[in-house]
Parts: C-alpha cells; sequence; structure tokens
C-alpha cells in the first residue's frame, strides 16, 4: 500500500472506521464509449450508499489529498520545470460535492462531501493505470491552470481541477454545462477523471469493493440524489 493511501487509512481508523466502500460516489455515465474518444452523456446514475461512517471525514481526507508532497510519496521531481504529480478534481453535485483524487504513483481515492469515500484503487490495476494515465494527461492542461494558495470547494455544477505539483498548487475550473456540450476547453481533463471514476464503477459491479462486514456492495439499484 503506497504512502497516500497509509495516511488516508490511519485517518479512517483514528475515526473508528476501518474501510467503507460506498456506491454512493460511483457514477456511470451512460452512452459512454468503453475505448472511445466522445463520453456522451455526463449526467451520473447516483447509486444510494451502503452505509455511512459515523463521522464526516471529507474535509480531513481532502486536506490530506491536497497537502501530499512529491517526498511522501517517494518521488524525485525536476528542479528546472513544473511537473503535475497529483490532481483533485472537486465536482459541485445535488447536495454533496464529489472529489476524485489521484497521483503519479497510481493512487486513486473518491470522497462525497456528504461522508462516503472509497479507497484502495491503486490495489487494482485497472484502476492504477488509470490514475496514472490521468496525471500524465494533465500536464498538458497546467497552462490553462493559476496558481492558488487557496482551495475552496466548488458550488452547484461548478467543477474544480486542483493540479498538485513541484511548485505548488494550480487551479482550474468549469461549468458542468460546459462539459455537457463539450465547449469547455477543459472536456477532454474530465472526461479522463470520467475514465478512473468508471474503472472503479466496473470493480464495483463485479464485487471488489465490499463493506467492513464482507457483504457485496451491492443492493438498491434506484437513482438516488447524493446525500440520500
Amino acid at each position: 500500500m503506497k504512502t497516500v493511501d497509509v495516511m488516508i487509512l490511519i485517518a479512517l481508523i483514528s475515526a473508528g472506521i476501518i474501510f467503507l466502500a460506498v456506491r454512493g460516489i460511483v457514477f456511470w455515465f451512460s452512452r459512454r464509449r468503453r475505448h472511445g474518444g466522445h463520453h456522451g452523456s455526463h449526467r451520473p446514475h447516483l447509486m444510494r450508499p451502503y452505509q455511512r461512517p459515523k463521522e464526516n471525514m471529507y474535509y480531513g481526507l481532502r486536506n490530506l489529498a491536497l497537502s501530499a508532497t512529491p517526498a511522501q510519496l517517494g518521488l524525485t521531481m525536476p528542479s528546472d520545470e513544473t511537473k503535475v504529480f497529483g490532481l483533485v478534481m472537486d465536482w459541485g453535485y445535488e447536495g454533496a460535492v464529489v472529489t476524485v483524487v489521484s497521483f503519479v504513483t497510481g493512487d486513486a481515492s473518491l470522497y462525497l462531501s456528504s461522508g462516503a469515500v472509497i479507497i484502495g484503487g491503486i490495489t487494482h490495476k485497472s484502476v492504477s493505470e488509470s490514475a496514472k494515465k490521468l496525471i500524465d494527461f494533465s500536464q498538458q492542461y497546467l497552462a490553462k491552470a493559476e496558481k492558488t494558495k487557496e482551495t475552496p470547494i466548488p458550488p452547484f455544477n461548478k467543477i474544480y481541477f486542483y493540479f498538485l505539483t513541484n511548485n505548488g498548487i494550480f487551479k482550474a475550473q468549469t461549468e458542468m454545462k460546459s462539459i455537457e456540450d463539450e465547449t469547455s476547453e477543459l472536456h477532454g481533463l474530465f472526461s479522463e477523471c470520467n475514465d478512473v471514476i468508471t474503472e472503479i464503477r466496473l470493480l464495483e459491479e463485479r464485487g471488489f469493493f465490499k463493506s467492513p462486514k464482507g457483504k457485496k456492495v451491492m443492493g438498491d439499484e434506484s437513482p438516488a440524489k447524493f446525500g440520500n
């Protein structure tokens, strides 16, 4: 298990949560072409969470991800250029903020501001490779971002991208409407984040993510708003 997942696991254990794999933060983008470049509709199929933690760890885990350093990840970064080693995408959805975290090491996690979390993506090759691909792809979008010291969460229908680099954090933002009609200059980056989510979703459908009691994270298939 890599450093970031260890840090997250320690935080969860300290709150009395061993592991929570929740369907409430996993999406399936309909009509998505599995191996194509076009992603069709971006509206997610929302699932009801199987279980919620007794204590909401969202902000703590998100801050932990945003404060990660190359040294913590065991990375050696160049001194003559700015390189992305992690990406945090925050999506303001109905009733909650969805956060997708990916690192160049292959770490990938999903957090929901209502309290649901899923970690451990690095242990699955498909998720890990998708996360690495996302970070490599995100480098070309760094020029569209501005350096920032503030990392707020977005309001409804806004999407914030935080690029974690060896020279600090950079931020870019867009609106969901622009993603849906494919006019946003960040549409491609959002689609790559979607790929990470999709890989997690595929594993969830196969029953790889389980509840603490060993039950499959499956059940009520009806759509639900975040936080329900």
